[in-house]
């Protein structure tokens, strides 16, 4: 095992993960409805960023300048990412926890979203002035070299990554909790309706988990890179490390793409058939002004309405429909 070994490996996750990331960012352009939610606007942005990280990966080191722009294009999209997956945790944290309703926690995100993105920027500027570039060859592309910018660049990286992790914990307690009352409930609809809403918040969860997965290995590896730089290098380590750090882009395209039923039957109208017909099964939810006919929609699209939502979510997705 060797460079070879870890580049192929590597461009195998740029691969997975580039085109985990265009189908999330395909679908949120091609069906208004579909990034009409929230938190799969939150997943578009963060999709975003982990695409630019990874097709940078293939950008051309044909001469010096390219080499530059790539060093610090890195930079910028390499904590970007886990910056803005920081404040996704975060903003699940208070959904499930404090039960925040969605116009706040929209609120709370764009100044999340500022805060990671000047945050990402003030890195980016202080390699320009503090950093060498040049080829890294571990993973074969450009990259910004010197201790004290590498050590900066990291930091604020790990500092996401133990956030996320407390986040993580903390909803996880909240989500156990919620399962052990929903165990309790005697009402067995009411029961059925929050499980369908934990279901989808234990999904947006992953994130901070995905964000520690991919970020794991390569942690330890640029530790020993920062504070022993003459340490024997570990191959297996090296290899890992080229596998999950740019996979978090085909890790959130499994959670929020393949596992979610509504989001593969909108794929499949992308790409298969324009009148696809969805199978899941569906609710009556009110009657008609002729008041004869009945109001019919599939639970995913229920529950993803009146997630949104403070008021009763019958009432609410009865005015929906009517507007339309």
């Amino acid at each position: 095992m060797g460079i070879a070994t870890e580049v192929y490996v590597a461009i195998v996750s740029c691969v997975l993960s580039s085109i985990g990331s265009f189908l999330i960012i395909l679908l949120n352009l091609r069906f208004s409805d579909y990034r009409s939610n929230f938190f799969r606007k939150l997943i578009w942005v963060l999709s975003s960023y982990d695409f630019l990280l990874t097709v940078l990966f293939f950008f051309p080191q044909s001469n010096k300048n390219s080499c530059k722009f790539q060093s610090y294009a890195l930079v910028f999209a390499g904590s970007m990412a886990p910056n803005f997956s920081f404040c996704i945790a975060i903003i699940t944290y208070l959904n499930i926890s404090k039960n925040y309703p969605i116009w706040k926690l929209a609120k709370i995100s764009i100044y999340l979203h500022a805060v990671s993105f000047c945050a990402s920027l003030g890195i980016m500027i202080f390699s320009l002035f503090t950093a060498q570039v040049g080829p890294y060859p571990e993973t074969y592309w450009c990259f910004i070299h010197g201790r004290l910018a590498k050590g900066f660049y990291y930091g604020t990286i790990w500092i996401s990554c133990l956030g996320s992790t407390i986040m993580y914990l903390l909803i996880v307690k909240k989500i156990t909790q919620v399962s052990r009352a929903i165990e309790r409930m005697m009402n067995l609809e009411d029961a059925k309706k929050r499980r369908e809403v934990l279901q989808s918040q234990i999904r947006m969860s992953i994130i901070p988990l995905s964000l520690i997965i991919t970020w794991f290995f390569p942690s330890i590896r640029r530790g020993r890179e920062i504070f022993s730089p003459n340490s024997k290098e570990i191959p297996w380590l090296n290899i890992l490390q080229s596998l999950t750090n740019p996979l978090q882009g085909f890790l959130d395209c499994i959670v929020f793409v393949f596992c979610s039923k509504y989001s593969r039957d909108k794929l499949y109208e992308l790409f298969c058939c324009k009148e696809w017909k969805k199978s899941s099964p569906m609710k009556v939810i009110g009657l008609s002004h002729d008041k004869k006919t009945p109001l019919l929609i599939t639970a995913e699209e229920f529950m993803s309405n009146s997630s949104q939502k403070e008021a009763d979510p019958v009432i609410s997705l009865q005015e929906s429909i009517n507007n339309n």
